[in-house]
């Protein structure tokens, strides 16, 4: 192979690592003001987190419960830990997918719960 093959490979590769990086944003300090669970849409599992969330539909997250983005038995975790937020009305931390949607929404890939001092 071509030193130059092996160059514009390489660049290509790159450029589609760090394209897929650069979806998945992390927000601070949200409040889940709402849950919601459907059998059918929105990968099963979603909370109303207002904000600005970079090329998503609403301020409506997926945890992605169906298992198209997220392995389901995390999914459901990360959904348990948005209902004790929700419950406790504590504040969250999201890292948010914005490559991966469900009807326009995107999936969460983490949930932290913020203990205040």
């Amino acid at each position: 192979m071509s030193r130059f093959y092996k160059l514009a490979v390489g660049a290509a590769l790159l450029l589609v690592v760090s394209s897929a990086h650069a979806a998945t944003k992390t927000y601070n300090n949200l409040t889940i003001e709402k849950l919601l669970i459907s059998n059918d849409n929105y990968g099963q599992c979603m909370a109303r987190v207002p904000g600005t969330f970079s090329n998503c539909a609403d301020d409506w997250i997926s945890f992605g419960c169906a298992g198209d983005f997220n392995d389901t038995a995390v999914a459901w975790r990360m959904f348990d830990q948005a209902q004790m937020a929700f419950v406790l009305d504590l504040p969250i931390v999201l890292t948010v997918e914005s490559s991966e949607k469900y009807n326009g929404f995107c999936v969460a890939k983490r949930i932290d719960i913020v203990k205040e001092s």
